[in-house]
């Protein structure tokens, strides 16, 4: 498989958004690039701050632009 520049940033930005969650025990949240550096979260959270503070997370990793969110269902 080649690996343009692009699609190693993509990844790159999704991977260093899902450690930072990580990071900080939102295990349940996944993060998605959707190009344009806009980055999907999807999962759950148990309140609407874990929420704000899994979005605030996700702003502040480097190349990220803007952060959607998908309530997954149980």
């Amino acid at each position: 498989m080649i690996r343009t520049a692009s699609a190693t940033r993509a990844t790159s930005i999704a991977t260093r958004v899902q450690n930072s969650l990580y990071r900080y025990g939102f295990e349940t949240i996944t993060a998605i690039d959707l190009g344009n550096k806009t980055i999907e979260l999807r999962g759950r959270t148990e309140t609407a701050n874990d929420l704000a503070i899994a979005v605030a997370i996700a702003r502040t990793v480097p190349g990220v632009a803007s952060v959607a969110y998908r309530r997954e269902s149980c």
